[in-house]
């Protein structure tokens, strides 16, 4: 069942992402089929003054906390799947490979939005998608540190 669920969420996060004119208060622009914008590749990446490395303005688009809290949910929820997903691995590389693994898809996901018309690839979501994660995996260690201490035995030993 975890493995459905986050090959769903990827999908999910696949067909929002290519949305061209997503709008997060209109469902029926939620999945649409991509148009692709011309004269577009890759070397934006390589341009410090691409659109992809400018800053959100809270004051010209007041939807921006709206999509933000989608992308926190999202990635934060993903984090946990791809962390559920990897029990044959020990504990902190589970953590390591899920906020990596979330990252990535964040990282691409946000490329993929870049070519889409009517949407804007922002590093900024890279980062908030990438600190969604890390925090939602943060606090799932810190409560199986606390669940592994109520159950084994007291112990003289201080940390």
């Amino acid at each position: 069942m975890k493995k459905i669920l986050l090959l769903y969420l990827l999908i999910m996060i696949a067909l929002f992402s290519s949305s061209p004119n997503l709008t997060v208060g209109d469902p029926t622009s939620w999945i649409e089929r991509p148009i692709y914008a011309s004269k577009v590749d890759m070397l934006f990446l390589f341009n410090s003054d691409s659109e992809f490395y400018e800053p959100y303005n809270l004051f010209t688009d007041r939807t921006v906390p709206n999509r933000k809290i989608g992308h926190i949910i999202v990635y934060a929820c993903l984090a946990l799947l791809f962390f559920a997903n990897f029990q044959h691995f020990r504990l902190p590389f589970r953590f390591l490979f899920a906020w990596v693994l979330t990252t990535l898809v964040g990282f691409c996901d946000e490329i993929n939005q870049y070519f889409i018309v009517g949407r804007d690839g922002r590093i900024m979501d890279v980062a908030l998608n990438s600190v969604a994660a890390l925090v939602i995996l943060i606090t799932l260690a810190l409560l199986i540190i606390k669940k592994s201490r109520q159950l084994s035995p007291k112990s003289d030993l201080k940390l």
